[in-house]
């Protein structure tokens, strides 16, 4: 059975890494100016991506500043997976239920 992610799910990742990027430590990618000019086709093909025999690359490692005298081994995605990724937690968030009022856990 292939897992396959929705199409809104993306287009909500697409905006929210187009308006926020994906990290705070590297400069935003140049590759979220093509997801922004051709969203729908990205969409239309991430789509269909079986999430099953997805082999996702490996991220990039750097060291980073973290005080004036001292470094931090930080990483980052590929745009790919990091949409892959963010539509994941947000297809999560969606089809958890948060607890109701005097609801018992």
């Amino acid at each position: 059975m292939a897992y396959r992610l929705s199409s809104t799910s993306l287009r909500h990742a697409i905006a929210h890494l187009c308006k926020y990027g994906d990290t705070d430590v590297f400069p935003h990618l140049p590759e979220l100016s093509f997801l922004r000019e051709n969203e729908a086709e990205v969409i239309k093909e991430l789509k269909d991506l079986d999430l099953d025999s997805y082999n996702p690359s490996g991220a990039f490692e750097a060291l980073g500043p973290k005080s004036r005298y001292s470094f931090r081994i930080v990483h980052q995605l590929p745009i790919h997976d990091t949409v892959l990724l963010l539509t994941a937690v947000i297809e999560m968030a969606i089809s958890s239920k948060p607890p109701t009022f005097g609801e018992q856990h």
